[in-house]
C-alpha cells in the first residue's frame, strides 16, 4: 500500500489516479457509489509528489529523489516510462522536485530542492533552462500559478513570492509576515491564497502586490500552520491545518467552517490534513497523515 499519499489526478473514463511514496500509482473507478479495489500501476521510481497531464496529452511525474518521468501512454495502462534527464545538470540537481506545472504556452516548469527553477520546452531544440540561464535564485519553489498576464507567480519555501514575466524575467514581490510558504491557489477572485507553516494564511493580491491575512472568520481560535490550501472549480476553499482538521469558505458564505474527520471504527480523530481534491461538486477526497477519505 502507498505509505504516504501526495497526489490525486482525474484520468477519462471515471477513472483517478492517485500516488505517494511507494513505486506504483493507484487507478481508482469512481463510476460505482462504492469504492472497490484500485488497479496498481507499478513504476520504476518511487516518492512521485504530483503527477499533470499537459495540453499534449503526456503525463509528467515529478519525484522527491528519483528525478522527472514522463509518459505518452494511458496512465491506467501504460507500457512505458522516461526519464527526463537534462544534459546540463549535476547528477542530483534534477532529482528533488518538489512541484510543476504547464504554462499557458505549452512549457514546463518545475522547482528542485536546491537548483531552483528548470524549464522545458517541447516546442525548442535549446531544451531545458535553468534557474542560472535566468538568474533566479536556488531557491525551494513549492509551488506556480498563472496570472492574468500570463506571469508565473513562484512560491518559495522561506523567500516568500517571485514573479516570472512573459520576458522570462523575475522580481521579488511584496515581503510576508511569515515567509515559509507551503502553497499558493488561485481563487475565483482577484486574490489568491497563501499558506504557511507559523503564519496562517495570506491573501495576495496580484494587481496591487499587496497582502492582507486571512482572518478565517466563523473559525474561534484559528491554527497558524498549514500543510497547504485548496481552491476547487466550484469556487470553495479548503484550508489543511497541522492539527486542527480542515476549514472549508463556500463559494456562496462569506464565513468559514471547521471540519474534523472522525472515523468510528477505530474512534480516533484525525486532525493532521496534508490536501483535500476535487474534481466533481458532490464529493472530495481528503488525505490526512494517516487515512484517505472519500
Amino acid at each position: 500500500a502507498c505509505s504516504f499519499i501526495r497526489t490525486i489526478l482525474p484520468l477519462n473514463n471515471n477513472k483517478i489516479a492517485i500516488a505517494g511514496q511507494n513505486n506504483e500509482i493507484w487507478i481508482f473507478d469512481e463510476s460505482t457509489d462504492s469504492i472497490a479495489a484500485p488497479t496498481v500501476i507499478p513504476t520504476p521510481f518511487n516518492c512521485i509528489t504530483d503527477i499533470i497531464r499537459d495540453k499534449r496529452g503526456r503525463f509528467w511525474l515529478p519525484t522527491d529523489g528519483n528525478g522527472l518521468w514522463y509518459t505518452d501512454d494511458n496512465l491506467a495502462n501504460p507500457k512505458s516510462f522516461t526519464k527526463l534527464i537534462p544534459y546540463n545538470a549535476y547528477i542530483d540537481e534534477a532529482n528533488k522536485i518538489y512541484s510543476i506545472k504547464e504554462d499557458k504556452y505549452g512549457e514546463i516548469w518545475f522547482s528542485t530542492q536546491n537548483s531552483g527553477i528548470w524549464r522545458y520546452r517541447q516546442n525548442s531544440s535549446s531544451g531545458i533552462y535553468t534557474s542560472t540561464d535566468f538568474g533566479f535564485p536556488p531557491a525551494v519553489c513549492t509551488s506556480f500559478i498563472e496570472d492574468d498576464d500570463h506571469n508565473l507567480i513562484v512560491s518559495v519555501d522561506g523567500g516568500g513570492l517571485y514573479r516570472i514575466d512573459t520576458q522570462k524575467k523575475f522580481s521579488k514581490l511584496t515581503s510576508l509576515p511569515n515567509n515559509n510558504i507551503a502553497n499558493i491557489t488561485r481563487t475565483q477572485n482577484d486574490y489568491c491564497m497563501v499558506a504557511t507553516w507559523g503564519g496562517g494564511v495570506m491573501r495576495y493580491f496580484p494587481k496591487t502586490n499587496s497582502i492582507v491575512k486571512e482572518p478565517f472568520e466563523g473559525i474561534n481560535n484559528p491554527n497558524n500552520s498549514f500543510f497547504g490550501i485548496n481552491a476547487m472549480a466550484n469556487g470553495d476553499i479548503y484550508a489543511c491545518t497541522t492539527g486542527d482538521g480542515f476549514y472549508l469558505k463556500k463559494s456562496n458564505k462569506s464565513k468559514w467552517e471547521k471540519h474534523i474527520l472522525y472515523d468510528s471504527l477505530a474512534n480516533v480523530h484525525h486532525k493532521w490534513i496534508q490536501f483535500i481534491y476535487s474534481d466533481t461538486p458532490n464529493e472530495i477526497w481528503v488525505n490526512s497523515s494517516s487515512t484517505l477519505w472519500l
